[in-house]
């Protein structure tokens, strides 16, 4: 095949990215005039078809060193420019190599090292999962509830479920790292509660880890709850009732659960160009009397219409507080819950609430890890909203 002369005229932007293309493949063999391109010295398909099969090769000789040991299991590929020296092609190849490979599930591409980890060739199936969690006491229902849902998940993708709960048995990262690498379970769901630096080291060795229920203002894999969006549905449902003196019982100025509420109610109150009064705000700050704060809030002059409560049990206290003070609910003041669970009676008071759902927490963190260890899939957070249960606790106003 004679050597090519390629000539396009007129120039135009796309022609140009064409050229910045074989310029990066041929370097100064390619030479740009004014009259268009010209490729001289070469055979194109002859040099593209070397290309391909260079890459080719290497793929083939990455698959035999994985295969014979020299990678082994979980262990990390080096960077591309020493696997590119080993295996004789570029760096581009050998990303193109990894990207294929890591789309047939032989590697795993772990963020936290910007390294690919090696799977090998057995098909991985999510056989046992391991929960670890605080100590249950009876009145956690919200945990429960993440654990049913949990649960139900597993039993529909055949996995099993092993609790781990922290004051009980060893939880540092070398223990648990140990226990991935020995197959005793293939990832691992922290309920609610989690250590960071044991995260991250689990996450930079490749275990797939993540948080169900995460409540902390930390980017890590896991289901959290838009408390943003909480906030703002409970705003919005008490100002289309007609309320414009809108109170906030959260928790502490460090929590960032209530940070995140509070910042939607305030959101959603501009919107109707009203704006919350700093002594509206209640915060249960470590040792704050509940039932002070509220005798205090209800006995001032500018006493709120309706209160948003951050959580189920001070709405409870909201009743108590009101039935001291003989005031009613909800003709006197209205009120609107987060959780629909810490408080179980508050279904039978028509409490208005906003549902978490928890089970779908745990369901959703099932799937995440379902996808990522059998698919290899990058899917690694989900983000769910609540559902308003309307009840006799909101007055409107005319």
């Amino acid at each position: 095949m004679p050597n090519v002369s390629l000539i396009i005229t007129p120039l135009n932007p796309q022609i140009k990215r064409f050229y910045d293309f074989l310029q990066n493949i041929f370097g100064k063999r390619l030479k740009y005039t004014k009259k268009g391109l010209r490729l001289y010295q070469i055979t194109v398909f002859r040099e593209l078809k070397m290309l391909y099969n260079r890459s080719s090769a290497a793929r083939i000789d990455l698959l035999e060193m994985i295969r014979e040991g020299s990678y082994s299991l979980y262990s990390f590929l080096p960077s591309e420019r020493l696997l590119g020296s080993e295996l004789g092609v570029g760096r581009g190849s050998i990303r193109a190599i990894e990207r294929d490979l890591c789309q047939a599930g032989v590697l795993r591409y772990v963020p936290q090292r910007r390294r690919y980890q090696v799977l090998g060739f057995e098909e991985r199936h999510l056989q046992r999962i391991l929960v670890v969690c605080d100590s249950l006491h009876p009145n956690a229902f919200e945990a429960m509830r993440i654990l049913d849902g949990i649960h139900a998940a597993a039993t529909g993708v055949g996995a099993s479920v092993v609790l781990n709960f922290i004051n009980h048995t060893s939880y540092d990262s070398s223990s648990l790292l140990a226990r991935y690498q020995a197959q005793e379970f293939q990832g691992i769901i922290h309920l609610e509660y989690y250590e960071p630096p044991v995260q991250q080291k689990l996450l930079s060795h490749g275990v797939p880890v993540l948080v169900a229920n995460n409540e902390r203002d930390e980017d890590c894999p896991g289901v959290r709850i838009d408390y943003r969006a909480i906030g703002r549905l409970a705003g919005r449902h008490l100002v289309k009732a007609g309320h414009r003196r809108i109170a906030m019982l959260g928790g502490g100025a460090n929590s960032y659960i209530y940070r995140e509420m509070l910042a939607g109610l305030k959101g959603a109150l501009a919107e109707e160009d009203i704006f919350l009064d700093a002594a509206c705000i209640l915060r249960m700050e470590h040792g704050a009397d509940v039932f002070a704060l509220l005798r205090q809030l209800f006995s001032s002059p500018s006493c709120p219409t309706a209160i948003f409560a951050g959580r189920d049990h001070w709405a409870a206290s909201i009743y108590s507080c009101c039935r001291e003070l003989q005031m009613k609910i909800p003709q006197q003041i209205s009120v609107v819950s987060y959780d629909g669970l810490s408080w179980p009676a508050g279904k039978d008071y028509g409490l208005c609430t906003i549902l978490e759902p928890a089970e779908e927490i745990g369901r959703q963190s099932v799937e995440l890890l379902y996808q990522w260890v059998e698919k290899n899939s990058p899917d690694r957070q989900c983000i769910l909203g609540g559902q308003l249960r309307e009840g006799k606790s909101v007055k409107t106003i005319p």
